[in-house]
């Protein structure tokens, strides 16, 4: 079982948040449970568990292999839950997050129910509109206690904003794009206009900031505008390399340190 997000986003105008986002199944198909246990030991606030999917469109080369190696390897939504089940608890929240094709061929219903058992209430669905989302799913995922996160960008409008924070929910938060490209695939860069805009809608509701961050330096530059940032494709690099067992927990906290 894992606690709510809303545990630590209550924290956050006391400190900016750090969360972290791997592939379930990569390097290997049992890594799951060590990656979390060494993201709790870092200070992760809380974690982004991918289900891995044949066409990650949002994703850049990086996130898309370590997809197909744990695709390869077997990986499903139903081992993800039985490793997820094996682990006593963990002190931080868990986010799933999956294009919406695996969770269909799932059965969203039963996704439900097996995220409310273990504690997850909170789900990132890149690819589910948020008309869609309220015409098909919203019945289900209130039923279960789940909110979805929708993502946002420098060009998403006034009107489409609203309609988000109307359908988040309280275990939510507004993931807003770093810059228009698919992730880990080009050096960031603050827009003042943009960031200024989303300074002020996280005054309002919790907003997290994530593609191409890759640096403790990248989150330092987000602390006066949002509530935090998401690592995503650093991490997955990082799991490529020999040896990663035993610094992943110095890995993390290299970031905890450059947010707090």
């Amino acid at each position: 079982m894992s606690p709510p997000i809303s545990s630590c986003l209550a924290g956050r105008k006391k400190k900016s948040l750090l969360s972290f986002y791997f592939t379930a199944g990569y390097p290997k198909i049992d890594s799951l449970p060590l990656i979390l246990h060494a993201m709790e030991e870092g200070g992760a606030d809380f974690v982004e568990v991918g289900i891995p999917f044949s066409d990650p469109l949002a994703d850049g080369p990086v996130i898309q292999q370590s997809n197909q190696q744990a695709l390869k390897a077997g990986l499903n939504l139903e081992i993800v839950f039985g490793q997820l089940r094996k682990i006593p608890s963990l002190s931080i929240p868990l986010v799933l997050m999956s294009y919406l094709n695996p969770l269909i061929s799932y059965g969203m219903e039963k996704l439900s129910r097996q995220c409310e058992s273990l504690g997850i209430r909170t789900l990132i669905i890149p690819d589910l509109p948020p008309w869609i989302y309220e015409k098909s799913y919203r019945p289900i995922f209130e039923k279960y206690g789940i909110s979805p996160v929708f993502m946002i960008s420098e060009k998403t409008s006034v009107e489409r904003i609203e309609k988000i924070l109307d359908l988040s929910g309280e275990e939510s938060f507004v993931y807003a794009v770093s810059s228009s490209s698919t992730t880990g695939t080009k050096t960031w860069t603050l827009n003042k206009k943009y960031f200024s805009r989303l300074k002020t809608l996280n005054q309002r509701y919790p907003v997290m900031v994530g593609f191409n961050l890759s640096s403790p330096q990248d989150l330092k530059k987000l602390g006066q505008y949002v509530s935090g940032g998401i690592i995503g494709s650093a991490l997955i690099r990082y799991l490529g390399t020999p040896g990663w067992e035993q610094g992943l927990s110095s890995f993390v906290q290299g970031f905890r340190q450059s947010s707090d």
